[in-house]
C-alpha cells in the first residue's frame, strides 16, 4: 500500500508542477491573475478552492489550495508563481 501512496504523491507532484508551469507561462505572456484564474485554474481538477490572501514575508500573496495538499502561490509583487 505504501508504494501506491508514494506513486500517487508522485503523480500529484507532476500534475501540480505542470499546473505551475502553465501559470508561469501565462504570466510571462502578460496575463493577469484574473485571466489565469478564469482560463487555467478555476476549472482545473487539482484546484481545491478559492484563492485567499495571505501575508508572507511582509507581502500579500494569493494562495490557491490544491487537492494534493500543496498550495499554488501568486506573489504579484514579484510577478512569480510557486508551489508551497
Amino acid at each position: 500500500m505504501a508504494n501506491v501512496q508514494r506513486y500517487q504523491n508522485s503523480a500529484d507532484q507532476e500534475t501540480s508542477s505542470a499546473l505551475l508551469e502553465r501559470c508561469i507561462s501565462a504570466r510571462r505572456n502578460e496575463a493577469t491573475f484574473l485571466t489565469i484564474w478564469s482560463l487555467i485554474l478555476k476549472g482545473h481538477p487539482l484546484v481545491a478552492g478559492l484563492p485567499t490572501n495571505t501575508v508572507r514575508e511582509g507581502r500579500i500573496v494569493l494562495e490557491i489550495p490544491l487537492t494534493c495538499g500543496r498550495r499554488l502561490v501568486d506573489d504579484s509583487a514579484s510577478g512569480e508563481f510557486f508551489l508551497d
